[in-house]
């Protein structure tokens, strides 16, 4: 007669064992999480550049006047700003802070001879310049990379590669 009146619920043991899985799958889980969050933060930055230099594009348009996207080091800042010699609507430069953990390595033949800090160099056409850098190379503090690197047809930039 007991055993029929016992109220449904669960053991003391059977809860210890269910907290223990749980606890068993969230430390496994744990350092996969975090590698996808820096992924995301590297891939959050590659898309902001991607955005900048299609901005530059647009505002060359716009405005008819040569843009470049420069990138100042010491600052970590990158700017779309109209190229040296034009004056352009003051608000209409944007600046952007790359993240704190992330470095941003250039590749190009052209840029080694250049005196300014331009890297993307956009017409009044809208079309990149000669100039214009070849790859983007985002590095974060772990050591992921994401490379962004001018299209096939030349004429802008996509994602290229994910590394780890």
């Amino acid at each position: 007669m007991r055993d029929s009146q016992r109220a449904p619920g669960f053991t003391l043991v059977e809860l210890i064992l269910v907290m223990g899985l749980l606890a068993i799958v969230a430390a496994l889980s744990a350092p996969l999480l975090s590698n996808s969050l820096r992924q995301r933060n590297l891939d959050d930055e590659a898309t902001r550049l991607l955005a900048m230099t299609e901005y530059a594009r647009d505002e060359a348009a716009s405005q008819g006047i040569p843009m470049v996207l420069t990138f100042d080091e010491r600052s970590q800042m990158l700017m779309v700003e109209p190229k040296s010699g034009f004056e352009a609507d003051e608000k209409r430069i944007l600046r952007y802070p790359l993240g704190a953990e992330i470095q941003l390595a250039v590749e190009s033949a052209q840029l080694t001879n250049r005196t300014d800090r331009a890297i993307v160099e956009l017409t009044p056409e809208g079309v990149l310049t000669s100039d214009s850098a070849e790859v983007f190379e985002l590095k974060d503090r772990h050591n992921n990379v994401v490379s962004v690197a001018r299209t096939a047809d030349r004429w802008g930039y996509e994602l290229l590669k994910l590394i780890k």
